[in-house]
């Protein structure tokens, strides 16, 4: 009779979640996240106060030029030649703070990541965590704020950082706008009111519609590992 063949047992299959080395990596990667976050948080405020005191500076150079030429042609001519470095300015500073919002959120996606292992390693933990542990966009708004959708997505946009550079980038050129139909034309001031705000109102659009793609094209390039749940997701919205 031929000898039957024993086979081992089966072992358990390990749970990655069960390795203490991985724990370790993983807390030491929410860690670099945390702090690529501040990085981001610091260079945006640096940016944003470089601009608007440089904009303060302008104000305070056109007032002594206005007292001087008491706002005779010399002054619009001066306030063109202002505007144009500051509306470059603004203009770097507004493409900048988008990369800075896109880093930001790619941080904030790779700390929901791992909090979502924390829950695989200790599920009873994630009824203490406040912000979610879900890596797509509907979970990523719980960071930001805005989640049940009480605004409109366009002004959501104008409350971020880059949505109010833009719309200060706006403003000053429906002014640049307004006062070189003056220079040139001799217009109406009303004219030159209704032409500056027509321009502001394209620039506002303009700003908006580039943030909006801008976000959208970095997000499809991400990789969605913990979707929100699709009844969750529903109560977001």
């Amino acid at each position: 009779m031929a000898k039957e063949e024993t086979q081992a047992p089966a072992l358990p299959a390990k749970n990655d979640s069960d390795n203490p080395a991985l724990l370790q990596i993983m807390i030491a990667e929410y860690n670099v996240l945390q702090a690529g976050r501040s990085g981001t948080i610091y260079d945006a405020h640096g940016r944003v106060n470089l601009y608007i005191g440089s904009i303060s500076s302008v104000v305070v150079a056109l007032a002594f030029i206005g007292q001087v030429s008491e706002i005779g042609q010399a002054f619009f001519v001066f306030a063109l030649v202002l505007l144009l470095p500051l509306m470059f300015m603004g203009l770097v500073t507004f493409m900048r703070l988008l990369n800075i919002g896109v880093a930001d959120m790619i941080y904030t996606r790779g700390m929901y990541r791992i909090r979502h292992f924390y829950t695989e390693v200790q599920p009873e933990a994630e009824r203490y965590f406040i912000l979610g542990t879900h890596d797509d966009m509907a979970g990523i708004f719980e960071e930001y704020g805005d989640s049940h959708g009480s605004l409109p997505g366009w002004v959501y946009m104008m409350f971020s950082t880059s949505g109010m550079v833009g719309t200060m980038n706006s403003l000053l050129l429906g002014a640049f706008a307004a006062i070189l139909m003056y220079v040139l034309f001799a217009a109406a001031p009303l004219i030159c009111i209704v032409i500056g705000a027509v321009v502001f109102a394209i620039a506002v659009y303009l700003h908006l519609r580039y943030q909006d793609a801008h976000w959208k094209i970095r997000d499809k390039h991400l990789k969605v590992l913990f979707p929100t749940p699709q009844s969750k997701a529903s109560e977001l919205n």
